[in-house]
């Protein structure tokens, strides 16, 4: 089972609330076929959690070590699952800068355009993890402390 979080920006809106990651058509009527991603203040449902739309896993994908599928909480309204994607590319020969990433039905053949991996500049002080972490399984490590 994979974690469940939110992909939450550094800024926050004026009332000092989390920005994160939301599929705009969040809800009843999400489209299997590219729904629109956001960003949008981090908002709890009537019972106080928060809402699938801003809900994310990281799925790890059998044929290519390393690299994930970011899986939507909010499913399509045909049932699918979501995931994160680089709209309209088939192949490595669509790609260009500036397409859309969108919330598409999980693809099976091609899908390089849904895998994603964390790709991290070892220099970058944003990277420098000051955390403490003790492995607790052959792939798992429970960590604490913080990123700045």
């Amino acid at each position: 089972m994979s974690t469940t979080f939110c992909l939450q920006s550094r800024l926050t809106a004026h009332n000092g609330v989390g920005l994160v990651v939301d599929v705009s058509e969040g809800g009843a009527d999400t489209p299997a076929d590219g729904a629109r991603l956001d960003v949008n203040v981090q908002a709890g449902g009537p019972d106080g959690l928060i809402k699938p739309s801003q809900l994310w896993q990281a799925v790890r994908d059998a044929d290519f070590p390393g690299y994930f599928n970011i899986v939507s909480l909010q499913k399509a309204t045909d049932g699918n699952p979501l995931v994160m994607d680089i709209a309209g590319i088939r192949s490595a020969s669509d790609m260009r800068d500036g397409v859309d990433v969108v919330a598409f039905r999980q693809h099976s053949g091609f899908h390089d355009n849904q895998l994603w991996t964390i790709s991290l500049d070892p220099g970058a002080v944003v990277n420098a993890l000051r955390a403490r972490c003790t492995r607790v399984g052959a792939r798992t490590f429970a960590c604490s402390g913080n990123v700045s």
